[in-house]
């Protein structure tokens, strides 16, 4: 490496020690007269040294969407920051998962004269991240239906194992416990972490850590039994329970709305109180059909002769 070269990879390291040390998210630094964001500064350190992987990685993190930048005379998008990185340092999971995030539906990304479609570039990040709860959730949620399987490391996973192997990594994930619930089958077991679940189980566990989503109250009522009770955190719940408290925490929700009505209420004039309102059964199909006035079913049950 020639004395200019060396110069080179000294400023830009200094360039980089600024954006990653210095600056905090939204800082400027005014340098020579000119602002300098951090995305800016780690633009120039890859313009003085573009064998930069961290410089790249820091760069596609911190840029915008919509931002390019030129450097060496080429312009790139974030997207194209993260191909660099993976490039130099194909070890990085994460940069493979922001890969493919950015690449849509049955498009194929050329690195290395290789092409990677969305699903290819999951199962990378997850190979190469261990503990990348969000690399195995996306693959499950983005690049996978049905039945459909991946193999990883040499061993099959569906997607109820690749929702499973995201809440074994990281078990304080709602979202990811709700997406397994979703794809086990009715009568289908998984153990995560040495402890077993079933489907409803798992819908238990998003409602202990987001009683605010009404659609997995739902999901929990549906797969309990007209007389049967479940117990969440310390509290009983019956099915109609269960439906009231997802009509009150997601009330857009039309088939709780439906759901009880339709399950749980037999005489017309039967009442139940969702957010302290009494409802009867012909109050809470009208708000299933007031939500989605094209759901057939609705009318159909509203219009059938009550119960007395």
């Amino acid at each position: 490496m020639d004395d200019q070269n060396v110069r080179n990879v000294m400023e830009s390291r200094e360039w980089f020690n600024l954006a990653a040390n210095t600056l905090k998210e939204g800082d400027v630094a005014t340098i020579e007269g000119k602002p300098h964001t951090r995305a800016d500064c780690l633009a120039k350190a890859l313009d003085l040294n573009p064998e930069f992987p961290q410089a790249w990685k820091g760069l596609a993190l911190w840029m915008q969407e919509a931002d390019t930048f030129t450097i060496g005379g080429k312009k790139y998008v974030r997207r194209d920051c993260f191909v660099e990185v993976v490039k130099a340092l194909p070890e990085d999971g994460e940069s493979w998962n922001n890969l493919a995030i950015r690449v849509n539906v049955n498009e194929k990304l050329e690195i290395n004269d290789k092409s990677y479609s969305d699903k290819d570039l999951y199962i990378l990040a997850a190979e190469n991240g261990a503990d990348l709860f969000f690399a195995w959730f996306n693959l499950a949620t983005d690049a996978m239906k049905g039945d459909e399987s991946v193999t990883i490391k040499g061993k099959k996973f569906n997607r109820v194992d690749c929702y499973a192997k995201t809440v074994t990594i990281q078990p304080r994930f709602p979202d990811g416990w709700k997406q397994l619930g979703l794809a086990m089958k009715t009568d289908e077991k998984i153990t995560v972490n040495g402890t077993e679940y079933t489907q409803r189980e798992s819908f238990f566990e998003v409602v202990k850590m987001n009683p605010a989503d009404g659609e997995a109250w739902n999901n929990i009522a549906i797969r309990v039994p007209h007389g049967e009770t479940v117990s969440i955190d310390g509290a009983d719940y019956s099915d109609k329970d269960l439906y009231v408290k997802a009509a009150e925490k997601s009330p857009t929700l039309f088939y709780a709305w439906f759901n009880l009505a339709n399950d749980c209420m037999k005489a017309a004039d039967e009442t139940v109180e969702v957010d302290g309102k009494p409802l009867t059964k012909i109050d809470c199909f009208a708000k299933a059909l007031t939500l989605n006035p094209k759901f057939a079913e609705g009318w159909k049950q509203l219009g059938t002769p009550m119960k007395v």
